[in-house]
């Protein structure tokens, strides 16, 4: 078979199918055509990408053939799968170009000898021991992307650099004892920094210093991804950012102690010189109070360019200080500029009705402009995601759907393709497992009711939205509960090490039980939240 394309073009794309699917992929390349497998042969770099989490056997044999090529190398932290040859992988160092290890194999390397190395992401091996806090006297020269998981601030430190652009930083628990203050430092360290992900961090409170009280200039910091931290809302106030594009707030919601809100940072980035003009991605989930609610309208009132707004937040549709559904419906008046006047992409979750939705559908393109209008009319909403079947009647959502270009509805039954009542199908009639990654609780609850499969055995979630779940809306875990007789056990598993802030037992974060007579029968129900095992639910 001749080639269509240059070699280098069809070498390009077998390495994307290498890095999608492993070595693997590439015997069966080497059967279709002689032409192909003389690209396979003639090309090393094709086996430098090795991942021992995949295969160990095909990783030892990678090593062989990769040469000099550059190497992107991915290990477990279980040491024996790669053992044999861990000194073979350290002699061959300054051809690593991407590397996703264990912090023990890093302590073994000097920092100039990885003088290839763009991205690094890090993981605590979850030894007794600790890592070495002081890991390199230089930091590799090339490293443009960090990631680190479960590893302490004062790692991370020794190794980021002002030529890092995107920094990754996830899973610390309060065993840490990582402080708000280090957490600063460390972006402090980063100002050429163009992407932030800060997620799943036990934060204590330190002593603030002298340098926190200025700003962290970050002219081109683009995304900012915040997930699970709290105690940081006045250091996140202090990063100048005007050019930010993205900027997500997501399970953040503040500590009964903590006197530093999320409103802080609205306040701060309301500022001339703070105002992120260009944000065109807003995304904010069970962050907020309700005392934070008008100042947060009031710096969204200063963002022209927000095309995608995601809410999902009980405080923005409880606060009667001010109204977000009633400022995205409502038209300016004596010369005021539309509110999110951009706006195209709307995705909202929690106590919203299909009227008010309406509304702002109307308002924004989706009737006839007014023939006199005196300001001119703000883009086309061509876009709304939200629980519609719960919050609407028929004729509602048929008439959201004319003024709209398309809706989507978020719950759980529409999400997963199911329908109610004796229309259910049969692929779900005989689905004996159901997964949850992330649950709205009232959407979660009509699905139970109206369209739970009857073979359905065990339900798994992340735990995260659990202790959510339980948190806020213990009522309606009940009637979820009520409603799944036919369930035997409840799985919930652990997607990071953050706990809930009363630790009743050493290995026993949390637990509760309650009671419900269904007929003549009491059931006894018992929730446990443990370090490493997740949450069980029995009765």
């Amino acid at each position: 078979m001749s080639l269509q394309l240059p070699p280098e073009i069809y070498a390009h794309i077998f390495e994307v199918g290498v890095h999608k699917w492993g070595v693997g992929f590439l015997p069966p390349l080497c059967l279709t055509c002689s032409d192909w497998n003389a690209i396979v042969l003639s090309t090393p770099r094709l086996y430098g990408i090795v991942d021992f989490t995949l295969s160990r056997r095909h990783g030892l044999a990678q090593l062989s053939r990769a040469k000099s090529a550059p190497l992107y190398l991915t290990l477990p932290t279980e040491r024996r799968r790669y053992y044999e040859c861990e000194q073979d992988l350290l002699s061959l160092v300054h051809n690593w170009v991407y590397a996703s290890v264990p912090t023990r194999t890093l302590e073994s390397v000097r920092g100039e000898d990885l003088c290839s190395l763009e991205e690094l992401h890090v993981t605590s091996c979850g030894d007794k021991e600790s890592p070495k806090e002081k890991l390199w006297d230089v930091a590799p020269s090339k490293l443009r992307v960090l990631g680190a998981n479960s590893v302490s601030p004062s790692w991370v430190k020794n190794v980021l650099s002002r030529g890092v652009t995107q920094f990754e930083f996830r899973d610390i628990d309060r065993r840490d004892r990582c402080t708000n203050s280090q957490l600063f430092e460390l972006l402090t360290l980063i100002p050429n920094a163009i992407s932030i992900t800060l997620e799943s961090l036990y934060l204590f409170d330190g002593l603030q210093s002298s340098s926190e009280s200025a700003s962290v200039p970050m002219e081109g910091l683009l995304n900012l991804h915040i997930e699970s931290l709290r105690r940081f809302a006045l250091q996140v106030s202090r990063i100048h950012a005007p050019s930010l594009q993205t900027f997500c707030l997501i399970d953040s919601y503040p500590y009964s102690g903590d006197r530093m809100h999320w409103n802080l940072v609205f306040m701060q980035w309301s500022q001339p010189s703070f105002v992120p003009a260009n944000l065109h991605t807003l995304e904010i989930r069970s962050s907020l109070r309700e005392t934070d609610v008008p100042t947060f309208i009031q710096w969204l009132s200063l963002l022209p360019n927000v095309v995608r707004l995601i809410l999902d937040d009980d405080a923005l549709f409880r606060c009667k200080e001010a109204s977000l559904i009633e400022k995205l419906s409502s038209h300016p008046v004596d010369g005021e500029d539309w509110f999110c006047p951009s706006l195209m992409q709307l995705f909202v979750e929690g106590d919203v009705q299909v009227v008010d939705l309406i509304a702002i559908a109307s308002a924004r393109g989706g009737v006839v402009e007014p023939p006199f209008a005196t300001t001119s009319r703000p883009s086309r909403l061509r876009l709304i995601e939200a629980p519609l079947c719960v919050s609407g009647w028929d004729d509602e959502i048929a008439e959201l759907k004319r003024l709209v270009d398309e809706t989507r509805c978020s719950c759980f039954s529409c999400a997963l393709g199911l329908l109610r009542g004796t229309y259910r199908t049969n692929r779900c009639e005989f689905q004996h497992s159901l997964i949850i990654n992330s649950v709205n609780m009232i959407p979660l609850v009509t699905f139970i009711r109206g369209c739970i499969p009857s073979h359905l055995h065990s339900i798994t979630c992340n735990r995260d939205s659990v202790i959510r779940l339980c948190h806020r809306t213990r009522p309606a875990l009940l009637v979820l509960m009520f409603d799944i007789w036919n369930v035997i056990t409840i799985h919930f598993v652990p997607r990071t090490s953050e706990t809930a802030d009363f630790l009743p037992s050493r290995d026993r974060l949390w637990f509760w039980s309650f009671q419900v007579l269904k007929g003549t029968t009491e059931h006894v129900f018992e929730m446990q939240v443990f370090r490493n095992r997740g949450t069980s639910i029995t009765w």
